[in-house]
């Protein structure tokens, strides 16, 4: 399984990227190239919500608010501590029925 978040591209070029994302072919990639390459290899693709994936508890459901600097994520109603990008990936997945 891939998941990818289903980003804006055209919104982030004006802001303070610039054009940058649009020149590098994020969008070509996201959009056209890997969802072509996953049906071809028969591995499914999921386009995920970018917004509060990072602050919500896996285990709980809790919001944990904090920057996306913080790299560990601890979820004071549960006590788990992991770290952010794995409680993300936890909820992403949850959250699309694996």
């Amino acid at each position: 399984m891939i998941f990818g978040e289903d980003l804006e591209f055209r919104m982030m070029a004006k802001g303070m990227l610039g054009q940058h994302p649009l020149d590098a072919g994020w969008g070509q990639f996201t959009h056209q190239i890997l969802p072509g390459v996953c049906f071809k290899r028969e591995v499914y693709y999921g386009k995920v919500d970018p917004r509060g994936t990072s602050q919500d508890c896996p285990d709980c459901g809790a919001k944990v608010k904090k920057d996306l600097s913080v790299r560990i994520s601890h979820c004071f109603e549960y006590g788990s501590i992991k770290p952010s990008a794995m409680a993300a990936a936890q909820v992403i997945s949850v959250g699309n029925g694996e």
